[in-house]
């Protein structure tokens, strides 16, 4: 492979992407940018590529901050004051005479 030419590091780039690999997309995808001769598609791959895991980040983010809403929904539901407490009453007392 000719270390000047661009176009072949894009196609590994694009073989990474399908393969979610991202971070070596990237990589390939800025190594062709780097060479004599780039690619002329390779920018416009990179730009696809940090706006599709732009909206991964996203859409993991929204999720994770719907579980602990839910999590804490759940735990003021049942009358705990801290979440990480292990001592659940679940609503009923505990029989001091039970220790």
């Amino acid at each position: 492979m000719f270390r000047g030419l661009g176009m072949p590091l894009n196609q590994l780039g694009t073989l990474c992407g399908r393969s979610n690999s991202s971070c070596d997309a990237a990589f390939f995808y800025l190594l062709c940018l780097s060479t004599i001769h780039p690619f002329d598609g390779a920018k416009d791959n990179l730009q696809m590529l940090f706006e599709r895991n732009e909206k991964r980040f996203a859409e993991l983010n929204k999720q994770q901050t719907k579980n602990r809403n839910d999590k804490t929904r759940l735990v003021k539901k049942m009358g705990a004051r801290n979440p990480d407490s292990r001592n659940f009453s679940f609503g009923r007392s505990i029989d001091p005479k039970f220790w």
